[in-house]
Formats: structure tokens, sequence, C-alpha cells
């Protein structure tokens, strides 16, 4: 454990940003039309995607609820949240402005 997380979330959460900033410099990094890069990459990446949050998601719910504030401060402390949190639709999500996230 490190201030309270286990090791094993760390580590996949940093897989987890990681694998995101490295799919944005790949599209930033594009020459040409981005929407024909998504549409040729969506398959690959949205596996890729789904088995880096289903590894993530596995780390989080084997923890005690005790270890849960840890892991949100964390979270909500990274380069990643801030990233998500721009977007209307994570935003929405994550403040609940109308006590739900829909």
């Amino acid at each position: 454990m490190k201030n309270g997380i286990p090791i094993e979330f760390i580590e996949a959460y940093t897989r987890f940003e990681k694998w995101h900033f490295d799919k944005k410099s790949q599209l930033q990094n594009h020459k040409g039309n981005n929407f024909d890069y998504l549409k040729d990459n969506f398959e690959t990446w949205e596996k890729e995607y789904r088995f880096e949050a289903n590894l993530l998601g596995r780390q989080f719910k084997y923890y005690a609820t005790e270890n849960n504030l840890p892991i949100k401060e964390y979270v909500k402390a990274s380069i990643l949240f801030r990233e998500y949190y721009k977007t209307p639709y994570y935003k929405q999500i994550i403040d609940k402005p109308r006590g739900y996230a829909g």
C-alpha cells in the first residue's frame, strides 16, 4: 500500500492513464483526416479500452470500503481525471447536478 492505496490499483490506473494519453498522442500526431483515422482504429482501440477499464475495475471492486476514499482522491488528483472532467458528458456524470448522472 502507498498512502492507503493498494499498489495493484496504482499500477492498473497508471497503465490505463498511459493507454489514454498514448492514443491521444497518436491522434494528435496523425497526418490526415482524424475522423477516418478514428474510424479505422475504433474497433481495436475499443477492445483495448475495455480491457484496461475492466482490469482497473477489477482492482477497485475488491478493496474494502475504507480503501475507497484514498483511491477516489488519488483518481481525482490525476491528469486523466482532469482530462475527462473537461468533457460535458463526464462532467455531468461526475457532478450529478440534478442528483443523478442523467
